[in-house]
């Protein structure tokens, strides 16, 4: 579980990194879409498991 958190503060970190934004911004809907999706179906994941 500790690796799983460090990689995902990895992604996080990614996202918070100089030109991140930019790069968000001008990629494709398809990848906007997919990288949306999953990081709504995580972050419900992680809810579920929290109220186990």
């Amino acid at each position: 579980l500790t690796l799983m958190a460090q990689q995902v503060m990895e992604v996080v970190n990614w996202t918070l990194a100089e030109g991140f934004p930019e790069s968000y911004r001008s990629a494709g809907a398809s990848a906007r879409g997919l990288f949306q999706a999953a990081v709504i179906k995580l972050a419900a994941r992680a809810d579920q498991l929290r109220k186990l």
